[in-house]
């Protein structure tokens, strides 16, 4: 018996043309998609990093345009409120420079009212009362005194000058003071010398000095309080006049007006604690003592009254020579006439 087998087919060997180049071609399709995908997202990244610096640069400049309006708005209103107050200022150094040419016109206007009146009372022109102002304030300071009270008129002089007053006029008030008391001094208080705060006289002087200089210059030289001062001794320098034409008549009037104006100048000081310290108990004799020289000026130096300016001045150097005289000797001038 015979077999046949049958004829078999050799398998055909695989080329690389084939199946290879499906793996190489599917290898290259991920690659290029792998490297795609990279791109895009490299791209997307870079977009968004792009996007948020384009964002985060907005949002900067945002906040440098708001910081810079809010800054401008500021500086307006900060130029507004300096210009309001440049404002004020001007307009307050406006009114103080008012009151003060008000005040120095109102002075003015009292003084040359009373050198008018005293003209016409004295039957003289208002150039001789003015030039017999000058003359009196002249001879007055021309007195002799013991070098002890000039010395005490030198020291109050020097201190009316560093308060920027009338030195000549106070000067004189100060002379009419050291003579009442040179003529008679009465002991009444111990004084700030005898009791220790000062060495000696002359030291006390010149320290008190310049505290009622002050004083006073807070008085005379106060646009506020000038022209008030001035109008207070109009009616001392009218009775003054009239007293140096009728003496008998007047003598009550200008004995009033001293009293009056005694008070408030010895006030004036007051507020000092060494004059209340030193003045003690004898606050009401001080007041007479000086209402007691103002009627002997009036007496003795009429004509260095007739101007209530020149007057005022003068009266604050006599009270500050015996307020000096009291709180350091405790002394006052005697009240003889």
């Amino acid at each position: 018996m015979t077999f046949k087998l049958p004829k078999l087919k050799a398998p055909k060997t695989p080329t690389v043309g084939s199946w290879w180049d499906d793996v190489v071609d599917g290898l290259t399709d991920a690659e290029k998609a792998a490297e795609k995908a990279a791109t895009d997202a490299a791209n997307a990244a870079a977009k968004a990093a792009t996007d948020a610096a384009n964002a985060a640069a907005k949002a900067a400049q945002d906040a440098l345009d708001e910081a810079a309006k809010l800054a401008q708005e500021a500086a307006d209103e900060a130029a507004r409120l300096a210009k309001e107050a440049a404002d004020a200022a001007q307009a307050a150094a406006d009114a103080i420079e008012k009151a003060a040419n008000d005040a120095a016109q109102a002075v003015t206007d009292i003084t040359n009212a009373s050198i008018a009146s005293a003209a016409a009372v004295l039957d003289v022109t208002v150039e001789a009362v003015e030039d017999g102002v000058s003359i009196a304030i002249k001879d007055i300071n021309e007195t002799v005194l013991e070098p002890v009270a000039q010395a005490s008129v030198d020291a109050l002089g020097a201190a009316a000058a560093a308060a920027s007053l009338a030195v000549d006029e106070f000067e004189a008030g100060c002379v009419v003071a050291a003579v009442a008391i040179e003529a008679g001094a009465v002991k009444v208080e111990e004084g700030l010398v005898a009791i220790g705060e000062y060495l000696e006289s002359h030291a006390c002087n010149i320290a008190l000095g310049g505290l009622i200089t002050g004083a006073f210059a807070g008085m005379l030289n106060n646009p506020a309080t000038e022209a008030e001062t001035t109008a207070m001794f109009a009616p001392l320098s009218a009775a003054t006049a009239a007293t140096m034409v009728a003496s008998a008549v007047e003598e009550i009037a200008y004995r009033a007006v001293s009293a009056t104006i005694a008070s408030a100048m010895v006030e004036v000081v007051w507020v000092i604690p060494e004059v209340r310290k030193g003045v003690g108990h004898s606050k009401d004799a001080l007041v007479a003592s000086v209402a007691f020289l103002i009627q002997c000026m009036v007496q003795t130096t009429p004509w260095a009254l007739l101007s209530p300016q020149t007057a005022s001045v003068a009266v604050a150097g006599l009270v500050g020579y015996v307020v000096s005289s009291l709180v350091c000797d405790g002394t006052l001038p005697g009240m003889e006439s």
